[in-house]
């Protein structure tokens, strides 16, 4: 097919994440739609570098910081011209930006953000300089994209008259829906997947499954992914002596085939802009017990109708929540039903349509 359009993508890297996956997926779909992509990496490095189509257009920016990176794409831009770029981090956000400021002909920015904007800012060094920063040049991006509403809304009363045009975009977070499958009497293999890391607060679920092991001590729990809080929630598991229930096998390079071994997936985080990891076990008919955080569990899970949604973080509430839903094949079923009509708006077809019609309206 005719390639009329170039996108340009710009990650912080390839390491296995949410953002990193989403774009990796989208590259191959969005070329069958006449759309050629360049991806610019502000360090060259990650896993998924081998997930890459081939002949994919890869761009080094140097591993440089934010005003380094600005530097290095408003020159890239001029080697690798693109129509459009999609900056998928709040720090490149802003390097993109600035990068528009120093070039004569730069593209139409997309700025994608995917992490609730309130604990996002209150997690750095200097939020008062990043909201003043954002102010003062977001307002310069041809729009504003994110996975749900509410992380729109949360920029646009920060920006003010200032914000750009919004668009939620859905996530590729699937290829397909599974076929539904019966639910057991009792669930007693759990999973949880995602990167070790503390917004991800592993360390709760660990605390919470050992409150069900109380009930039921034949269960099991497999927690995919890697990071660096690996080494502390073996630590928690050795003392909550959870070790024999407990399996840490790394990242998964098969996630559907994970999730078909599993009967319940349990989502402790502390903040979700969207949340990948429960689509796709919604997908795999896989019920999902989630905290209620921001934002994405509230609306992937309907409000607690296609999952079940714990408004608390104490682990001897969560645990012996659990064990309800776990020994409620009833409600399981029934929540898994829901799911699999929700989970379907989040294919890569679906995502990658959304995106290039965006692309292309904008430029």
């Amino acid at each position: 097919m005719t390639q009329d359009l170039t996108v340009g993508f710009c990650l912080a890297h390839l390491d296995t994440g949410g953002v990193e996956r989403n774009t990796v997926r989208l590259l191959a779909p969005l070329r069958a739609r006449g759309i050629r992509t360049v991806l610019f990496l502000q360090h060259l490095k990650g896993d998924l570098l081998r997930a890459l189509p081939e002949g994919q257009a890869v761009v080094d920016l140097g591993g440089r910081g934010m005003l380094g990176t600005s530097r290095a794409l408003a020159k890239a831009w001029r080697r690798h011209p693109v129509d459009v770029i999609y900056t998928a981090t709040n720090a490149l956000n802003i390097a993109a930006l600035l990068a528009a400021r120093q070039s004569l002909r730069a593209p139409r920015i997309v700025v994608g953000e995917h992490i609730p904007l309130g604990p996002f800012l209150d997690s750095r060094k200097r939020p008062g300089q990043r909201r003043a920063l954002m102010r003062a040049l977001y307002g310069r991006a041809a729009a504003v994209v994110a996975p749900t509403q509410p992380i729109l809304d949360e920029h646009r009363a920060l920006l003010g008259h200032r914000c750009p045009p919004c668009h939620v975009l859905p996530n590729p977070a699937i290829d397909a829906l599974a076929a539904p499958r019966p639910q057991p009497a009792q669930a007693r293999r759990f999973v949880s997947l995602g990167r070790l890391s503390p917004d991800k607060d592993f360390a709760l679920a660990l605390r919470a499954f050992a409150v069900h092991l109380r009930s039921d001590p034949a269960a099991h729990l497999t927690l995919w992914g890697q990071g660096e809080e690996r080494d502390a929630l073996m630590a928690l598991a050795r003392e909550l002596q959870i070790t024999r229930n407990l399996s840490m096998p790394g990242v998964t390079r098969d996630v559907p085939r994970a999730l078909a071994q599993a009967d319940l997936f349990l989502c402790s985080s502390q903040v979700e802009g969207f949340g990948n990891a429960i689509v796709e076990a919604q997908a795999a008919g896989v019920p999902v017990l989630s905290v209620d955080c921001p934002f994405g569990p509230r609306l992937l899970l309907q409000g607690g109708q296609a999952g079940r949604l714990i408004d608390s973080r104490d682990p001897e509430t969560l645990g012996r929540a659990l064990s309800d839903f776990a020994a409620d094949p009833d409600a399981r079923t029934q929540a898994a039903d829901k799911a699999r009509d929700a989970a379907a708006a989040y294919t890569v077809e679906a995502s990658a349509e959304a995106h290039a019609a965006l692309f292309r309206a904008l430029v």
